[in-house]
């Protein structure tokens, strides 16, 4: 399942925020070395971070699990600072 499904899949379900990085190196669960080669670039790491609540983010936890077949699935706390967005022109 490719990492636009998944940021589709949180927006869909109202989760707050979804940001897609693009790894430059790493290894995972298979102990081989990703890395941007001289004519692809299709191999390198991705993780898609998704911010909520802890009950949003729990009740999407068995949409990603249905839809991430190999990687890594984590949790974390974060204490959130801030979190606004710019009023369209529409919106004023």
């Amino acid at each position: 399942m490719s990492h636009g499904a998944i940021v589709e899949a949180a927006r869909r379900e109202d989760l707050a925020g979804a940001t897609v990085y693009r790894g430059i190196e790493g290894y995972g669960a298979s102990s081989r070395i990703h890395r941007r080669h001289l004519l692809t670039s299709a191999d390198l790491p991705i993780m898609v971070c998704i911010i909520d609540d802890d009950a949003k983010i729990n009740a999407f936890h068995p949409t990603l699990e249905h839809m991430v077949s190999e990687g890594l699935i984590a949790i974390s706390d974060v204490q959130v600072i801030r979190y606004t967005h710019r009023a369209s022109d529409s919106e004023s």
